[in-house]
């Protein structure tokens, strides 16, 4: 029997974020969604995911802020960002991070 996992996906674009859920929610994983960072805070810390995808650029701010509140409510997780409008030098960024 495999074991479900809590996802996280916090992603502002609706179309996107409902791709990634229901690809994800199909292979029996539990979903749970946030639009923005002040959201996706409150998802991960009532939540507990075991894996959170961030986008990089949130309406309210940047995913690599959430992806460091996620280290400290949930140090256990694993974190992916994705993101479609990143520059090569944020990505740069965030990698030398460890995001």
């Amino acid at each position: 029997m495999e074991l479900r996992a809590r996802i996280l996906v916090v992603e502002d674009e609706p179309d996107i974020r409902r791709f990634v859920r229901m690809a994800l929610a199909s292979a029996d994983h539990e979903v749970f969604e946030a639009a923005s960072f002040a959201r996706g805070l409150v998802e991960a810390g009532s939540r507990r995911p075991d894996l959170a995808i961030i986008d990089l650029k949130l309406p309210d701010m940047v995913g690599t802020e959430l992806f460091g509140a996620l280290r400290i409510l949930r140090p256990e997780a694993i974190a992916i960002m994705i993101s479609g409008h990143a520059t090569v030098d944020e990505a740069v960024s965030a990698l030398k991070r460890g995001i």
